[in-house]
């Protein structure tokens, strides 16, 4: 939020003196941010209102809060690409493909082939980074929250970091905020809950939001 959208509101008024997104899709992600936030200050606030005695409770809240924001993810996926998915597309699909060049569209298969072997990609490029990681931040002297705030998140985000500034410069500011809001909002909604459920499985201890 801070650093991708503010760069790349940045970089599209740097360019163009005015540019336009749909303010109902980006007051909807914003209701999301909204709500997670809310959901991620709970078990702090049962935390401090309990005292040395919120330990028990701690992971069970947690868990049923990770359940509502897995069911809330996935009917914001609804929402977003069903229901309401013309409040997504943005002011540059109606004006029927400015950037298209005469190109023909990939079918399912390919698009969904290519998406395959990119993931497979990023994966394998995401072990090696976090094996890095490691043993290159202890010789530094950072800590693991300094490594994990800025570090990993510039490093492993990177390419998309730069889609959303390249796309804020050709004037598609309802990509870049989609790009930005929209990757905050799947790591609160669907990849905080997911690992808070899957410590129930790995590890000696459950972890808490």
């Amino acid at each position: 939020i801070l650093l991708v959208m503010g760069a790349a509101m940045l970089a599209g008024g740097l360019r163009y003196k005015e540019q336009k997104f749909n303010t109902e899709g980006a007051r909807a992600e914003a209701g999301m941010l909204t709500l997670v936030a809310i959901a991620l200050i709970l078990p702090a606030a049962y935390r401090v209102a309990m005292g040395a005695g919120a330990a028990a409770g701690l992971v069970p809240l947690s868990l049923a809060i990770s359940v509502v924001l897995l069911g809330v993810y996935g009917l914001f996926l609804l929402y977003s690409l069903r229901t309401h998915a013309g409040l997504f597309r943005g002011s540059h699909a109606a004006a029927a493909g400015d950037d298209e060049g005469g190109h023909e569209p990939w079918s399912v298969a390919r698009a969904g082939g290519v998406l395959l072997a990119a993931t497979v990609g990023i994966a394998w490029m995401s072990e090696l980074l976090v094996g890095s990681i490691q043993p290159a931040a202890a010789s530094l002297g950072l800590g693991s929250a300094f490594v994990g705030v800025f570090v990993v998140a510039i490093l492993g985000n990177a390419a998309e970091h730069a889609t959303a500034i390249t796309v804020a410069l050709k004037n598609r500011m309802d990509l870049a905020l989609s790009i930005a809001i929209g990757s905050s909002i799947q790591v609160a909604l669907f990849v905080a809950p997911v690992l808070v459920l899957a410590s129930l499985a790995v590890g000696p201890r459950p972890m808490d939001l």
